[in-house]
């Protein structure tokens, strides 16, 4: 927070806690008003940020006077645990900050969303449920599909003058008059200019492990972490008090080193895998132990960007390709809490120029995370 507001003003710069809040408030907003809790295995919980060292409490110290001089919403709820404090709650021995947070299995709550709107695509009333202000012009039929294990091999100006491009995969063309690049990590497949860490995006792995701790669940906590500056993060899975809840617990990339320019997911690193082994019995020896294998481990490719903060807008276009493209990528390992947002943002562009109105900015979307012809429209 600090760094932003030297670059970009308090104005500005709350911007970038704005858009988590909006993301975290519109999908408990879905959820709960579908009654979707149980389906998603929504916890309303807290978050906790350990804090291993000096350094890293001077850093954060400095983020949180930051905020609070913006007036950053929320900042109030932010509190300051002791040693002491955190022993007594959590049984690890890290000074602590703590602020309201949530949990829910994400494949889920997409899938729920999926389904609510392939049910009623044949009118605007789910989309319209929860983004009217996006979709209250869109077309009120809607025909959605998903196909997976499509991959898209080329998008190219229509030899056609019905639709603007050409989508082609291996199963046939698809004509589109606007294309979103969500491909994340692997935006660089499709358009090249995203290639290299200066301007683009660098797939980074990371890995995961599902461990279970040597006490019952009466006897843990039921926050979400992070810690070792946000290199590690875990939290328990819902499971009775009598019994020992799975752990998940991703990162130790910072003993790899850092598993930059890695696309193979079908891989697990053994020295990544050694660290994560290591690392919950190190903050709590009375409830983890080394002997205890994980009984579920895999990877994932991550996007990373210079700035670790997302592409989102238009790409850009020339006189011989037309201007319906459009990029949300580059999420950096921070993606749940900004995802939906960017998406929102995106949704937005596509219906404002469908209209011929021109789209103006959410109060809640960061002025950097635009690309550089989005910036050039506004």
């Amino acid at each position: 927070m600090h760094a932003l507001v030297n670059e970009y003003g308090p104005e500005e710069a709350i911007k970038s806690p704005a858009v988590e809040e909006h993301t975290v408030s519109e999908i408990l907003k879905i959820i709960k008003e579908n009654g979707w809790e149980s389906a998603v295995d929504l916890v309303e919980c807290r978050r906790v940020d350990l804090v291993f060292n000096a350094p890293e409490l001077a850093v954060i110290e400095k983020d949180i006077a930051a905020a609070r001089s913006a007036k950053v919403d929320g900042i109030e709820d932010v509190e300051f645990l002791t040693v002491e404090q955190v022993e007594k709650e959590y049984g690890a021995r890290y000074p602590a900050y703590r602020q309201p947070g949530n949990n829910l299995w994400p494949l889920k709550f997409v899938t729920k969303l999926f389904q609510r709107a392939r049910g009623q695509a044949a009118s605007q009333s789910f989309i319209s449920s929860f983004l009217p202000a996006v979709f209250s012009s869109a077309t009120p039929s809607i025909d959605l599909t998903l196909h997976t294990h499509t991959p898209v091999t080329g998008v190219k100006p229509s030899e056609k003058g019905d639709r603007a491009y050409d989508v082609e995969t291996r199963r046939g063309i698809i004509r589109a008059d606007y294309v979103i690049h969500a491909t994340n990590a692997y935006v660089s497949h499709l358009l090249p200019q995203f290639v290299g860490p200066d301007n683009g995006v660098v797939p980074t792995r990371g890995q995961v492990v599902g461990t279970r701790p040597s006490v019952p669940r009466g006897e843990l906590w039921n926050d979400n972490f992070v810690g070792n500056e946000a290199f590690e993060y875990w939290f328990p899975r819902a499971c009775p008090n009598s019994g020992r809840p799975l752990i998940i617990l991703g990162g130790g990339r910072e003993s790899s080193p850092w598993e930059t320019n890695v696309t193979d997911d079908s891989v697990l690193s053994e020295t990544v895998g050694k660290t994560l082994r290591r690392f919950l019995p190190a903050v709590y020896p009375k409830a983890f132990s080394e002997d205890t294998p994980p009984e579920f481990e895999w990877t994932g490719i991550m996007g990373y960007t210079k700035t670790k903060d997302p592409f989102v807008g238009l790409v850009s276009s020339s006189e011989a390709r037309p201007s319906g493209e459009y990029v949300s990528v580059g999420y950096s390992g921070h993606g749940m809490p900004r995802t939906f947002a960017c998406a929102e943002a995106i949704a937005q562009m596509i219906v404002a120029k469908r209209n011929g109105k021109t789209w103006e900015r959410p109060s809640w979307l960061p002025i950097w995370y635009l690309t550089e012809q989005t910036r050039a429209g506004l």
